[in-house]
């Protein structure tokens, strides 16, 4: 399996990225990867990656992106969210901290973006915590943490 800057664990498989090319190995076989079918080209560099029940969030140079489907067999991909992320603000969430986003118990995923903090929900959705109050947020990595209900983001310039 090839490495990547992003490691992520999804139904039985794990997935890296490097570039603009999302990776995955086998199921149930993380050793084992086919290169010939194996991946997925994204249309810019991926900047986070983070799996939930219903697909896989990719964070993109200007926008996100939610790959929907329960294996790569079935994959669609639909951009989402317009604003630019911070690369590598990506945190996910159980649902107890995602509150009503968990949407009946499923796990979420937060970024940081341009406009504040987005919940990314197990279908597809993506909400914008702070879309009318924040703009301007800008960095060129950043780190997340939960600690109790506190969502947490060092971001270096």
């Amino acid at each position: 399996m090839p490495s990547g800057a992003f490691l992520r664990y999804w139904r039985g498989r794990l997935l890296t990225a490097r570039a603009n090319v999302l990776r995955w190995s086998e199921s149930l076989a993380f050793h084992l990867h086919d290169e010939r079918h194996g991946f997925l080209l994204m249309p810019q560099r991926i900047t986070f990656v983070e799996p939930v029940d219903g697909g896989i969030w990719v964070g993109q140079a200007d926008h996100v992106a939610f790959i929907q489907g329960a294996s790569p067999d079935g994959f669609d991909i639909r951009r989402v969210s317009v604003k630019p992320p911070i690369p590598g603000s990506s945190l996910r969430l159980s649902a107890e901290a995602a509150g009503e986003l968990g949407q009946g118990g499923a796990p979420a995923v937060a970024w940081l973006a341009e406009n504040g903090y987005v919940i990314g929900t197990s279908s597809g959705a993506a909400v914008e915590m702070h879309g009318k109050v924040l703009r301007g947020v800008s960095g060129l990595w950043g780190s997340s943490i939960l600690r109790g209900i506190r969502m947490l983001t060092a971001v270096s310039t």
